[in-house]
Formats: structure tokens, C-alpha cells, sequence
């Protein structure tokens, strides 16, 4: 039988649950035995419903709920108190679940340890260390920093990268349709008016070949380009393809030093969160490369963190890998004689973040001439090619 969830009372959030076959059954059944429903639904099973949350939308509940749970408010009512205020389907779901958990014993990591497909490792260890030091408040609010800081990188290096492709697709798009409906309108309109091939000038006859061979070219370029795709996807699904992919990737000129970038970004900035809420250097390391977007990166931490657990130092286990830049491991070698690992990964972040922008900025100016250059040529070599005809026509009208 269907379960669904209500609240009764404007000041009691607490969500119970009754059975019946439907939604109003389940409404009279209520009302006969006196309860006052202020929201129902239909309760559903968190596992496989609830999708990647996004950081931005996580970010907005952990400063809340620290507040709550400053002010003594239990941990299962201040999380029905916020899945009632959100507009967000996906969050109100996994809140109600964090909470139910919550009811029947489970700490919020644990709970949110059974949702993976909505909290990250980072986070949930995070909260998890965060318990186990007492002070799940700060540690929340400490998330939430995190977790803004994460978004805004990814922000500030995505829309970037894509404008460019999203252009040269669009005005490859615009250029096909040209090639492949207007110009045989205007030949075919030049040969109702008595021209012929050999009277054509050379930039016309250029553009009749061209317009000849595009649909072969698109299926000579295409076939191979759709094949290509398949066996890329094939092969990244292999754990040693999503490495070489990661790997090649970097070896990108531009490309590559941003995307290395933008993983350093990631990791210093999990690295130093997990380290701060008191998590192992060893197993914060491993986490941090899960969390860094790179096949790459995430084999040397994992190699780091096999040298810390045998009792290495931080930077031996960094420089053994062989991946990481040397000023990283440097750094964070000299930080470590410090006692200053934390503070110096947020250095870091702020570096790389830095780096990351300043290298953005030389995309978007190598790219962008190079786009309206391309785009000006071709556009002009089919106007000569299409107008080129109307001057000797214009010369023997006027004759």
C-alpha cells in the first residue's frame, strides 16, 4: 500500500506518515480522526530519485541549518524546518530523507553517506569530522564556504570555455545552409540568364566546386567524426581511458595548463576544508583527488597519500608521483615544516583561482579574432562568389 507524509500544525514540522490507496483517502482518513493536515504528499523512496544537488543550492542550506542548530533545535527538526521553505523539489526530498534518518538514530554524515548521488565524499567526511569534533555548526558553515568557492570556480572557467565552440558551431551551421540551399538559387538564377560555366569568373567557379563536394565532404568528414565519438566513448569508460584522456588533455597548449589549473583549484580547496575539520592527511588526500575532475591528478594524490600512510611526509608523498607541479608541492612542503598546511591551501585556491581567470581571459583573446577572421573569409569568398556573375551581366545589359 502507497505511503504518503503530512504535517499537522503551523508549528510542528515534523513529518509523519500514514498508509492508504491515494492521496485523498489518505486526507479523510486524517480528518476523521481529527488532524488539522497543513502539506501532504506522496512518500518516496530517496534512493535513485534524488539527483545531483547543486553546490550553489547546498550551499544555502548549511549556513540555515548551522543557525538552527545554534539556537538547540534537534538535528530531524531543523531539517523539516528548511525542507518547508525551499521551492526546490529535489532538496525538500533529501532533506525529509536526512531527517527521517536522522529519527531513527543515524548522525547527518551517516545520512547523508545514503545519498551519494546528492552529497560528494568531501562532504559528507567533512560533516563527519565536524561531528566527531563537536562542532557541526561551524563545520557547516565552513562546508558552506567551500562549497561556494568551489561553485564560483566552476562558473568563472565553463561559460569561457564553451562560448567559442557554441559560436563556431552556430556559424558553421550558418555556413553550410549558405553553401548547401542559397548559392545553388542564385547559379541556377545566372544560368536562366543565359550564363554559362566558362563565362562564370574563377571565385564563382571556385564556390560551384564547393557546393559540388559539400555533401560528400559533410559524409567523408562526418562518418568518421560519429565513429570517432563512439570509440572515445568506448574507451573513457575504461578506468585506464578516462586516465590517458585526463592525461593527453593536459598536454594541451592553453587548455591543458587551465584544466591543471582548475583541478589544483579543486584540491586545495577540498584538501584544506578536510584538514581543517581534523580528517587524516592520508585519507583527505585520496578524497581530494576524487574531487579534483582529474584521472590525472587523482592517481598522484592517491600515490601521495600510500606515501603518507606509510608514514612519509606530505611532500614526499606529493613529489613522488611525479604529476604535480613542483611550486605546488613546494609550497605545501614548506607549509607543512610551518604548521601551516590549511592556511597555505587557501593561499593556493586563491592562486590558482587567479590563474585560472588570467588564463580564461587568453582564451577568450586568442579565440575570439581567430572566430571573426575565419568567419569574414568565408563569408566574403561566397559573397565574391555569388555577386562576381552580376558584374559582367550589369556590363553586357548596359552594352
Amino acid at each position: 500500500m502507497p505511503r504518503y507524509w503530512y504535517t499537522a500544525g503551523a508549528g510542528d514540522p515534523e513529518r509523519k506518515i500514514v498508509d492508504a490507496d491515494d492521496l485523498p483517502e489518505a486526507l479523510l482518513k486524517l480528518r476523521s480522526s481529527g488532524i488539522a493536515v497543513t502539506s501532504a504528499g506522496l512518500e518516496e523512496s530517496p534512493g535513485g530519485r534524488i539527483r545531483i544537488l547543486p553546490r550553489r543550492a547546498q550551499a544555502t542550506v548549511y549556513p540555515q541549518l548551522a543557525a538552527l542548530l545554534d539556537d538547540g533545535t534537534p538535528l530531524p527538526t531543523a531539517l523539516r524546518q528548511l525542507a518547508l521553505e525551499t521551492r526546490d523539489r529535489q532538496i525538500q526530498r533529501s532533506l525529509h530523507a536526512l531527517a527521517d534518518a536522522a529519527d531513527r538514530g543515524a548522525t547527518l554524515s551517516d545520512a547523508m553517506s545514503a545519498q551519494p548521488s546528492a552529497y560528494d565524499l568531501s562532504t559528507v567526511h567533512s560533516v563527519a569530522a565536524s561531528e566527531e569534533a563537536g562542532d557541526l555548526p561551524e563545520g557547516l558553515r565552513r562546508l558552506n564556504d567551500h562549497q561556494e568557492e568551489m561553485a564560483r570556480l566552476a562558473e568563472q572557467v565553463a561559460f569561457p570555455l564553451i562560448y567559442p565552440v557554441v559560436i563556431t558551431f552556430i556559424v558553421f551551421d550558418l555556413l553550410l545552409f549558405l553553401v548547401t540551399f542559397i548559392v545553388p538559387k542564385f547559379l541556377a538564377l545566372y544560368r536562366e540568364l543565359g550564363m554559362t560555366e566558362d563565362k562564370f569568373p574563377i571565385p564563382t567557379i571556385m564556390l560551384m566546386r564547393l557546393c559540388a563536394i559539400a555533401p560528400w565532404a559533410i559524409f567523408i568528414v562526418g562518418v568518421p567524426a560519429v565513429c570517432l565519438i563512439i570509440a572515445y566513448r568506448l574507451y573513457t569508460r575504461t578506468s585506464r581511458g578516462q586516465f590517458d584522456v585526463k592525461r593527453w588533455g593536459l598536454l594541451i597548449p592553453l587548455l591543458g595548463q587551465l584544466s591543471l589549473y582548475t583541478s589544483l583549484g579543486r584540491v586545495a580547496s577540498v584538501l584544506g576544508l578536510l584538514l581543517r575539520q581534523g580528517v587524516d592527511t592520508g585519507k583527505a588526500l585520496r578524497i581530494a583527488g576524487e574531487a579534483s575532475g582529474s584521472a590525472t591528478i587523482g592517481l598522484a594524490l592517491r600515490r601521495a597519500a600510500s606515501v603518507v600512510n606509510e608514514g612519509g611526509s606530505l611532500a614526499d608523498g606529493l613529489r613522488a608521483s611525479g604529476i604535480l607541479p613542483e611550486a605546488f608541492v613546494f609550497s605545501l612542503g614548506a607549509a607543512e615544516i610551518g604548521g601551516q598546511v590549511p592556511a597555505t591551501l587557501t593561499h593556493l585556491v586563491e592562486v590558482y583561482q587567479r590563474r585560472a581567470r588570467w588564463l580564461t581571459r587568453v582564451w577568450i583573446t586568442a579565440t575570439g579574432p581567430i572566430i571573426v577572421v575565419c568567419l569574414g573569409a568565408m563569408v566574403s569568398f561566397i559573397g565574391i562568389g555569388l555577386f562576381a556573375p552580376l558584374i559582367g551581366i550589369i556590363g553586357e545589359l548596359s552594352q
